[in-house]
């Protein structure tokens, strides 16, 4: 058994994580700001740990990328890419970086490599959107199901949050 063999026989290896976040809406202007994150990723046994953190912070800020502000636009007519530029395709910044709280499960994995390690490339990037989106909702009642989530997409949802509250209302 080696550092990099493949699946053992009859399993697969998984790498699991989950993530929460706390956000801040402005319900005028549709910006969502993401506050804090909290991270857990069970990654078998953790080699290097500063490496391992890092990797979940660099993913969790991806993902806020892809949640918020990252939008390739498409010409419908030609097919064209219209968000060429980094003006137009705007990446997080340093000033959109939340706090992060990471904690490693340090489990070695006996069925895996000899060292008992799992993967930690893409798993950070992907609970993002949906710890963003569920706590937009645990704070306004709004519902996001398409990204990026640009304040457009924010104060639409919003107002149909609105409406189902007045709705649900007993005349």
């Amino acid at each position: 058994k080696g550092a990099r063999g493949p699946n053992p026989a009859g399993m697969q290896v998984l790498t699991f994580g989950v993530q929460v976040a706390e956000v801040a809406v402005d319900i005028e202007t549709g910006e969502v700001r993401v506050d804090k994150v909290v991270a857990i990723h069970d990654v078998g046994r953790v080699i290097n740990r500063l490496g391992a953190e890092s990797q979940v912070e660099g993913g969790i800020i991806q993902g806020i990328g892809h949640t918020l502000s990252e939008e390739r636009i498409v010409d419908p007519a030609t097919g064209s890419i219209l968000t060429r530029t980094l003006d137009a395709y705007r990446m997080p910044t340093i000033a959109d970086v939340p706090e992060i709280v990471t904690e490693l499960i340090d489990v070695p994995d006996p069925h895996l490599t000899n060292l008992g390690s799992k993967g930690l490339g893409e798993p950070p990037i992907i609970p993002v959107a949906a710890a963003i989106a569920n706590a937009i909702r645990d704070a306004t009642g709004a519902d996001i199901r398409s990204l990026p989530i640009t304040r457009e997409e924010m104060l639409r949802a919003l107002r149909e949050a609105a409406e189902k509250r007045r709705e649900a209302v007993p005349a």
